[in-house]
């Protein structure tokens, strides 16, 4: 059987152990020669984007080390972009050092990593972010929802939720 089986629910074992923050097995599935890349659900995610959700920054160094690429998948969403919502400073930071694109525009609209994290209100990324070099006077995309408004709008108006 291929390490790269679909099962029930639709993950492969390394989306499984991935998730489970199971190093060891994780490791024994990319041995076998599991696909760091393979995609699950109608996000497309990977086992890179659990291991982001969950902070595990062990299984995250191992699929890294193993190819999980960090371009924006079929997902419309990169490792970095979900690291600017959901993963904290310290997968943020790990995923700038082996080569994200500070500067990726994800197919959401957010615009660039900084754009994610100032919309999910992430205030220790955003200042990473700005540390390393993110574009604070860029413009992004406003919601649909803001009728009326201006079609693009700075990141300040955006933190403010105006």
């Amino acid at each position: 059987m291929s390490p790269d089986t679909y099962g029930e629910a639709g993950q492969t074992p390394l989306h499984v152990a991935a998730d489970a923050g199971n190093l060891e097995t994780a490791t024994l599935l990319l041995d076998a020669g599991a696909n760091p890349a393979a995609g699950w659900d109608q996000h497309a995610t990977e086992p890179l984007h659990l291991a982001i959700f969950n902070r595990d920054i062990d299984i995250m160094t191992l699929l890294l080390d193993r190819g999980a690429p960090l371009d924006e998948g079929p997902g419309g969403r990169s490792p970095l972009h979900i690291a600017c919502a959901f993963g904290g400073p310290e997968a943020i930071q790990l995923l700038l050092d082996r080569g994200g694109d500070l500067e990726l525009v994800g197919s959401y609209g957010q615009g660039p990593a900084l754009g994610v994290a100032v919309h999910n209100r992430q205030p220790e990324a955003v200042r990473l972010l700005l540390d390393r070099g993110a574009d604070a006077s860029m413009t992004v995309p406003i919601s649909t929802f803001y009728i009326g408004g201006p079609d693009r709008a700075t990141l300040l108006y955006v933190a403010m939720d105006l």
